[in-house]
């Protein structure tokens, strides 16, 4: 989960600790964003119930 879309470990927010099968909450819109080494990719706001917390994820990763 990170504070800005793009995959930076300066955005990251460490406190969410989001594994596989976490639910999420989709709560904003989807945003185009960069990945390591340029790479397209697609970002979404989401806020995770179990930690209150809510940042951007890439939507790569969500099911």
């Amino acid at each position: 989960m990170r504070t800005a879309p793009a995959a930076d470990y300066n955005n990251e927010i460490q406190s969410t600790k989001l594994y596989n099968g976490d639910t999420v909450q989709i709560t904003g819109n989807t945003v185009a964003g960069t990945t390591f080494g340029g790479a397209a990719a697609t970002y979404v706001w989401v806020y995770v119930p179990k930690t209150g917390v809510s940042g951007y994820v890439n939507a790569a990763f969500l099911r």
